[in-house]
């Protein structure tokens, strides 16, 4: 409807009723807004009223005739007098029908009942049960409620302004045709409600309810300012998962209880010492728990592809994000210190950074990218310079050799294989090809385990549930917390 036209109805005091009388013509009716209206009485299937008075609530009129009191509402008044309200009515009508056929398929949908199933258990034509559904059959209470018991639910499982007007199936459809991965959605329909899941998704990537119920979505750009470091940028911009991954950094960190952001040292060796565990180990965990000391939320997010992580604010403090593009808690734990390089140095102060393909993997020529990833060594392995030398002259150049070159030096320095292996890797690019060398970091990096899980556990120890409201808690429990 048009605001700046109004409609007589939309108006205060059109459904308002002020007055109520018994007349020669019939029913006279006042409203507050000044209008009034007569009515034969036999128009609203009365006969001989003899009373007429308004009802307490002021929506309508009781009537009394032959003995019996009848509460005529103010709509059916309006209806009788105002052609244009009654049209109204008949198109508000057909809407509703419209809606109750929507929601009653979606439910079959969802149940896994075929058409012709469920007109068989209500003896009804699958031809008119194909008309309910499309919202193009005048409905009865009765047939709904028979459908309704056909199918094992209730008139809650179609009623409200939430409940889906598509199956879940439709709707996660459209989820994917808009670059949502199928592991995504799938993981969402099995955490969040029925009736939630159009409000999730849409809360989730900025999608119009309206239009993803219609199969139009479409995928907003992140509405915060931020530098995308290596890989297509386009694809990355107009990706669902970059607008997922700000939702849920905004969603948690406004959950939390952490001190205020003070800054991380700019001094690798001084982050290192704070960071090392009770044996004098630096461990994905304890720099993880040391970021989140700092200030700074860490948090883990699940589907592949569109871009690997990201370090940006979320009102003053800085949050990083790692997504599940490399599985082994070694590649993990680099990504971590490369995002953590990006805040220390400065680089997220005016906009974030998005690391569209991981850190560490093929060289760059971007200087904020080499200054992160110098930082992340000089974290993790500060004496990897002569850490490479020593794998360089016990390779001698040969990729065969690589792997257990890596073995023996990592031995012998008391490091972990898979990072100095995917160091090396990442470094010495005169030994093999770039698949090879990756091949064998990675093959280095399994024995230690995963990273996801590690980083995950660290953030329920900081994150408040019941600080959520239910969409949020569903949402991250999807993407971020379930294993």
């Amino acid at each position: 409807m048009n605001n700046l036209f109004p409609q007589p109805w939309e108006e205060k005091g059109y459904a308002d009723v002020t007055a109520a009388d018994i007349v020669t013509e019939g029913i006279r009716v006042e409203f507050a807004n000044g209008d009034a209206v007569t009515i034969p009485s036999r128009r609203l299937g009365l006969t001989e009223p003899t009373k007429a008075e308004v009802a307490e609530d002021g929506l309508g009129v009781r009537v009394t005739a032959q003995g019996r009191t009848v509460n005529v509402s103010w709509s059916q008044i309006r209806a009788t007098s105002d052609p244009e309200f009654a049209q109204e009515m008949r198109r508000r009508d057909s809407d509703e029908s419209r809606r109750i056929g929507l929601r009653l398929k979606a439910l079959r949908e969802d149940k896994g009942i075929s058409q012709r199933h469920l007109a068989d258990q209500v003896a009804m034509p699958p031809a008119q049960l194909a008309k309910i559904e499309s919202g193009t059959f005048d409905l009865r209470m009765s047939t709904v409620n028979s459908l309704l018991r056909a199918m094992g639910a209730s008139l809650a499982d179609i009623s409200g302004r939430d409940v889906p007007e598509a199956s879940a199936h439709e709707i996660g459809r459209r989820a994917r045709t808009a670059g949502v991965p199928k592991d995504i959605v799938e993981r969402i329909f099995a955490e969040v409600g029925r009736s939630d899941v159009v409000a999730a998704l849409s809360r989730l990537f900025g999608w119009d309810s309206a239009g993803l119920l219609a199969g139009q979505v479409t995928n907003q750009r992140l509405a915060v300012p931020v530098q995308f470091k290596a890989g297509d940028a386009e694809v990355a911009a107009s990706s669902p998962l970059l607008a997922m991954a700000y939702r849920i950094s905004e969603w948690i960190t406004t959950s939390l209880e952490l001190r205020a952001y003070g800054g991380i040292p700019a001094d690798a060796q001084v982050l290192r010492a704070g960071a090392l565990d009770r044996s004098g180990n630096l461990t994905l965990s304890s720099l993880t728990q040391w970021a989140w000391e700092a200030g700074v939320p860490v948090v883990p997010i699940l589907g592949a592809g569109a871009f690997a992580a990201a370090s940006w604010r979320v009102g003053n403090r800085p949050v990083i994000v790692v997504k599940d593009s490399r599985p082994f808690g070694a590649f993990w734990l680099f990504d971590l210190a490369h995002e953590l390089g990006h805040v220390a140095l400065g680089h997220v102060r005016d906009r974030g950074v998005v690391d569209i393909e991981s850190p560490g993997g093929k060289k760059s020529t971007d200087v904020q990218e080499e200054a992160a990833n110098q930082f992340a060594l000089d974290i993790l392995l500060p004496d990897h310079k002569e850490l490479l030398a020593a794998i360089r002259q016990d390779a001698r150049g040969d990729y065969m050799r690589f792997k257990f070159s890596v073995q023996r030096v990592a031995k012998r320095a008391g490091v972990s294989e898979g990072l100095l292996g995917m160091v090396a890797a990442y470094e010495l690019t005169e030994v093999g090809q770039y698949k090879d060398r990756w091949g064998s970091a990675s093959n280095l990096a399994r024995p230690e385990g995963l990273g996801r899980a590690v980083v995950r556990d660290v953030l329920r120890q900081y994150i408040h549930a019941e600080r959520l409201d239910t969409v949020e808690l569903e949402v991250i429990t999807a993407v971020v917390l379930s294993d």
